[in-house]
């Protein structure tokens, strides 16, 4: 029964992240399942995205804690997790489209701990003049999560290799994108 739920869920992000407004129908087709499947698992549309939302915060910070507690400098501390994000880039779209449903109380929770996330993986960065300290934590948090997903999007259409992808991000984080000469 888990396993049925698991492969639902994990069909589902798929689907979503291309096709956010997919129906139920449409969920149960691309899981492999009929409808009163689906809804003995779920007791709506509503139920199941919040429940992936909860497993893709929960995905993410599986991903990323243990760099968190490693002795090295804080840059290379922020590679690492950025590298470990990138084949994740699914689970970022789907919660970037589904833009973070903050009324469910559990799914508020993991935002603020997100946010926390960042916050101690940035601030010392800015502390040490690494990271201008006059760009708000919500912004680099937010173009580090945007350049992750785009940078999976370049990996999932075969266009990038993973290597590839965390370099490019990398260079557009600590170099940038114009040379004004």
């Amino acid at each position: 029964m888990q396993d049925k739920k698991q492969h639902i869920i994990n069909s589902s992000i798929s689907l979503l992240a291309q096709s956010p407004l997919a129906s139920m129908d449409e969920i149960a087709k691309a899981s492999g399942i009929g409808r009163a499947t689906l809804f003995r698992h779920f007791k709506n549309r509503q139920a199941l995205v919040d429940e992936i939302e909860l497993i893709c915060e929960s995905r993410i910070d599986d991903a990323v804690e243990p760099f968190l507690s490693l002795d090295l400098p804080d840059i290379q501390r922020l590679y690492l997790v950025i590298n470990a994000m990138i084949p994740m880039g699914d689970t970022f779209h789907f919660l970037s489209l589904e833009a973070y449903n903050l009324k469910n109380p559990l799914i508020r929770e993991q935002y603020r701990q997100d946010r926390e996330f960042w916050q101690k993986l940035l601030r010392p960065l800015q502390e040490q003049g690494i990271i201008d300290s006059q760009l708000p934590l919500g912004w680099l948090s937010d173009t580090i999560d945007n350049l992750v997903l785009q940078a999976w999007e370049l990996m999932n259409s075969d266009k990038m290799s993973h290597t590839e992808a965390t370099r490019l991000v990398w260079s557009t984080l600590t170099k940038g994108m114009i040379e004004i000469k």
